[in-house]
């Protein structure tokens, strides 16, 4: 942008010191031929001035779009910000809840393998206490 803008510059400048130069060449010291000259220099700085002024809101009307353009992007940037913090949080929740009944599961498959060893240990001792009681009864009855 600013490359452009230096070279429409430059060829203005061009212009107008080429232009001046010319004229004061051309006209030397005739005050018609410098009148009429003047009067065609002063209708081509004219066009001149015209055609900086239709560059400079060609400028500023494409730095509006370009900035509008960044708007836009800057916005959907911040929106997918967003959207990826909501992620994060949820997915942090999620192997919160995760840890949690995992460590639930543990005490369950605790709790299950001390149920069964209790059970087991349960039925020896009855069973144990079965040929105890048994054993008792034939020797001091029979």
């Amino acid at each position: 942008m600013r490359e452009m803008v230096a070279g429409r510059l430059e060829r203005v400048e061009e212009f107008a010191d080429g232009e001046v130069q010319g004229f004061i060449r051309k006209a030397g010291a005739k005050y018609d031929t410098v009148s009429e000259s003047l009067v065609r220099l002063g209708t081509r700085f004219d066009e001149a001035a015209k055609t900086v002024k239709e560059w400079r809101d060609d400028i500023r009307r494409e730095l509006a779009e370009h900035d509008a353009r960044l708007l836009t992007v800057e916005d959907k940037s911040t929106r997918h910000t967003v959207r990826l913090d909501a992620i994060e949080d949820t997915f942090a929740d999620h192997q919160v809840r995760v840890r949690s009944l995992e460590r639930h599961q543990t005490e369950t498959t605790t709790e299950l393998a001390l149920t069964r060893r209790q059970k087991t240990g349960l039925a020896a001792v009855s069973a144990g206490g079965g040929i105890v009681t048994w054993l008792l009864s034939h020797l001091l009855g029979g």
